[in-house]
């Protein structure tokens, strides 16, 4: 596994000029200096904009700056992350980018470079009809875009949460690779 991408939360001037004698081939490769020097500039540290830094460094790209508001990258959380790799989404494509996550935290998990992840699965509760039937298509859509989930009933559920009082719950939908 190649090495991950030098990160930068914030650019820094230019600490010394460059002649035109300086070729890229005789330059280590380094973190950027400033916005000008990087190749690619990634907006965000969070979960996404790290992982396209590291795909991006695993493609052999070295000049990555990464821009993050917080202190360091990996701090913050959107609704979007919320700490769940949650793959069941509305669209195909969605489920797709949601499944390559968690190929590389996959892959991660066994180089040098341990994200704080665990794969247990999830369980997504249904109390009304509505969100029972949204459920359905969810799985279908997961199913077309090959992501193993399932529709539970109440007591195959409690079997992975006994402690849940499912009375109440109309649907359950089980991905065991979240």
């Amino acid at each position: 596994m190649q090495p991950g991408p030098e990160l930068s939360t914030q650019p820094s001037p230019s600490t010394s000029s460059s002649s035109a004698s300086d070729s890229e081939s005789n330059r280590a490769p380094s973190a950027p200096r400033s916005l000008a020097d990087a190749e690619f500039i990634v907006v965000g540290g969070g979960a996404v904009g790290c992982g396209v830094a590291y795909a991006l460094a695993r493609a052999g790209h070295r000049n990555v700056l990464v821009l993050e508001r917080a202190e360091s990258v990996g701090q913050v959380t959107t609704s979007q992350g919320a700490g769940l790799c949650g793959q069941v989404r509305d669209t195909v494509e969605r489920t797709q980018l949601a499944r390559h996550s968690v190929s590389v935290f996959r892959e991660m998990q066994t180089g040098e470079v341990k994200p704080d992840w665990h794969e247990v699965g999830s369980l997504r509760l249904a109390f009304g009809e509505d969100r029972a039937m949204e459920f359905q298509q969810l799985h279908l859509t997961a199913t077309e875009a090959g992501l193993d989930t399932e529709l539970l009933d109440s007591k195959t559920a409690s079997r992975y949460w006994p402690s849940m009082d499912f009375s109440r719950v109309r649907s359950v939908l089980w991905c065991p690779s979240d």
